[in-house]
């Protein structure tokens, strides 16, 4: 993204991106997956990842498969040695540093529940929201209470906490729930309990394990349930099919390059700049892995235009929808980062969208 000059606003993820369109309308990701559609989520909160830490011997965390992963990306060790042996995972090294551990699906909202046998002298808990080593919240006992913590560019606040004893070597579950702006928390579902509504949540981004001080700490029965978008994603009010001078529901499959809109003023298709774009049961994702930002376009005919586009963020890099296209040297853009939505232009003309 150099050389793209900025304003930045946090907001939610999954924004409705409403924008006036001059000459080319063009969905645009850099590092990133984007997805597309404009069917609505699955009715239920389906189990999306489950871990019970099985499959005999000792093994490293990374390489280990869990029991279910919709994604199936399993785990990713941020910070520590993290292993897995007789249906418990635990970090092995034991020095006196913060470790984490993330499973790499990102959910926006969720239930996520972990048994945990405690050490004492310890604190020991969930990361979420997480979208880098200082950046990200968390559900952590430390010793004496329950907390929710914000970590934001490295600094920490607890935002809410309750008192708590639990005796050194006793397994209980932490039960975390995150609904749009909502984080509560508690053990075994009853005790400490606590919540807390905080606006800087409403992103999509990875959960994991987070421990520091003693190795002994073990985790089991690792569960994550998605609850799905956010609920004020129904309230928006999409256009209608008919009522749209273009409209793509991205069926088919194959190339999204030469790929018809169900509505479209002319014989218009799509056109890709760059990247490598795919069709997929109503969806359209960049797949190449490319090197930089991967744009496709198409003509919507006219002036001055809203564009609605439903956006599942994949948890790193960019994803928006660029506007005003002429050529790969003069297009403005509107993306999120996995932290702010921001919008600007590749030169020194600038366009903010709140």
């Amino acid at each position: 993204m150099s050389g793209i000059s900025s304003s930045v606003n946090e907001v939610g993820l999954r924004p409705r991106l409403r924008v006036s369109v001059l000459v080319v309308i063009a969905l645009a990701v850099g590092f990133a997956t984007l997805l597309m559609s404009n069917d609505a989520a699955a009715a239920g909160p389906p189990v999306a990842v489950e871990d019970k830490f099985s499959g005999g011997g000792t093994k490293e965390l990374e390489s280990h498969t869990p029991n279910k992963d919709v994604v199936g990306n399993g785990w990713t060790e941020v910070v520590g040695d993290w292993e897995v042996s007789k249906n418990h995972a635990n970090e092995i090294t034991g020095e006196r540093t913060p470790y984490i551990t993330i499973i790499d699906s990102t959910f926006y909202n969720f239930d996520l529940n972990v048994d945990i046998t405690y050490p004492g002298n310890s604190e020991v808990g969930l990361v979420f929201r997480f979208h880098d080593e200082d950046n990200w919240f968390g559900l952590i006992y430390n010793g004496k209470q329950l907390e929710i913590w914000r970590t934001v560019d490295g600094e920490k606040k607890v935002l809410d906490r309750s008192n708590y004893k639990w005796t050194k070597g006793e397994t209980h579950t932490l039960n975390l729930s995150v609904q749009d702006d909502l984080i509560e928390g508690s053990i075994d579902g009853t005790e400490a309990k606590i919540d807390k509504s905080d606006l800087k949540l409403q992103f999509n981004s990875r959960v994991g394990l987070y421990f520091l001080r003693d190795n002994e700490t073990r985790f089991e029965d690792f569960k994550v349930s998605n609850l799905g978008s956010p609920s004020s994603q129904s309230t928006i009010s999409f256009p209608s099919a008919s009522s749209s001078i273009l409209f793509d529901n991205f069926a088919g499959s194959g190339s999204l390059s030469g790929h018809a809109p169900d509505i479209a003023p002319t014989s218009t298709a799509w056109s890709i700049a760059n990247g490598l774009w795919d069709l997929s049961a109503g969806t359209v994702r960049e797949t190449s892995a490319f090197s930089g930002d991967a744009r496709a376009f198409v003509d919507p005919g006219t002036n001055d235009v809203d564009i609605y586009a439903e956006i599942e963020y994949q948890g790193s890099g960019l994803a928006g929808i660029v506007y005003r296209y002429q050529d790969e040297s003069n297009w403005y853009m509107s993306w999120y980062d996995g932290k702010n939505l921001a919008s600007g232009s590749n030169s020194e003309d600038f366009l903010f969208v709140s």
